[in-house]
């Protein structure tokens, strides 16, 4: 999805900021919140992981 992303805001010329704030890219918006919710719950993953094993 990042990728997808990516390509889509080279394509259209946007700045970072601009295009990666999901008020200013009504076009993106859902793709950009659900990549942001995922990014999140890999972290939240990895956090378990590490607590995981550093409990083992």
């Amino acid at each position: 999805m990042k990728a997808q992303l990516e390509a889509a805001r080279q394509a259209a010329g946007e700045a970072i900021g601009v295009f990666y704030d999901p008020r200013q890219n009504a076009e993106h918006a859902a793709n950009l919140q659900r990549s942001g919710r995922l990014r999140e719950e890999m972290a939240s993953l990895m956090q378990r992981a590490e607590a995981s094993g550093r409990a083992a």
